[in-house]
């Protein structure tokens, strides 16, 4: 019973960490601004547009990851889903010319965060209580 729990646990942080990672991905695509940090990073990047284009896409692509993962028999799918989402993102910082720590935060993070959450997505536990 331990284990199930345990299991239930991870999927339960490694889907919250996917839906986190995806909602401020898209944030960062749609609340551009002088004060956001994707402006930040866009001026470091040499192709503000594909950083934007980055973002939009890993953001959906890692939220419909997450809600294709919710079926145990999709569930390899959704994981995928995570891993090209992670991939896209790493794939543009080649357009950086300073990988300064807004590029980081921006890139890196979200697309080192996907990768340790598609490695444990699934369907959310409905129950978490741990029994004494």
């Amino acid at each position: 019973m331990a284990v199930s729990t345990r299991g239930a646990q991870k999927r339960h942080w490694a889907d919250v960490v996917a839906i986190f990672t995806g909602l401020v991905l898209l944030g960062l695509a749609i609340w551009p601004g002088p004060q956001s940090a994707s402006a930040g990073a866009a001026q470091e990047a040499g192709n503000p547009d594909l950083l934007w284009l980055a973002h939009a896409t890993a953001g959906a692509v890692a939220l419909a990851g997450v809600v294709v993962a919710q079926r145990w028999q999709l569930r390899p799918m959704g994981r995928l889903l995570l891993v090209i989402a992670a991939l896209g993102l790493l794939s543009v910082l080649i357009v950086f010319r300073d990988f300064g720590p807004r590029a980081l935060l921006t890139v890196l993070l979200p697309a080192l965060l996907l990768l340790a959450a598609a490695m444990a997505v699934g369907p959310m536990p409905r129950d978490l209580s741990v029994a004494d």
